[in-house]
This record gives C-alpha cells, sequence and structure tokens, in this order.
C-alpha cells in the first residue's frame, strides 16, 4: 500500500475532505509561483494533521514515505 492510498483510506474513515478554503488555495498559488508543486496526497496529510487525526510524526513519517516514493516513481 502507499502512502497516498493510507492517506485515502485514513481520510475515508474519518470522513475528511480536502480542504479547499481560501487559506489553502493562496498557500498552493505561493507553491505553484516558487515552481513547487505539492500534490493532493501532501495536502491532505496537513488536513489530517490540522484535524487532530493524526500527530506531527505521523505527518512527518508520512510525508518523507510520500516523497520517498513519488521520487522513485520520478527516476
Amino acid at each position: 500500500m502507499t502512502v497516498a492510498d493510507e492517506v485515502r483510506a485514513i481520510t475515508a474513515r474519518h470522513g475528511i475532505e480536502p480542504s479547499t478554503e481560501y487559506p489553502e488555495w493562496v498557500g498552493r498559488q505561493f507553491q505553484r509561483l516558487s515552481g513547487f508543486e505539492g500534490d493532493e496526497t501532501l495536502c491532505v496529510i496537513a488536513d489530517l494533521k490540522r484535524e487532530g487525526i493524526i500527530d506531527g510524526k505521523q505527518a512527518t513519517d508520512l510525508t518523507l514515505q510520500h516523497v520517498r516514493e513519488t521520487a522513485d516513481d520520478a527516476a
């Protein structure tokens, strides 16, 4: 199971939808302008952390694992 799959399962269990509020939109625009495109999984990890569903260590672990998985795909 990939991190993306795990994150989707967690959001389904807790009924969390990816945040589309103005602060997230602004953050994504800054990312885009700076040349960094985060993906949906990274955004949802942040949402899960913000909602208190996962803690900081879990968010960091999931983020690092996801970056490693997606870097492997890009290579």
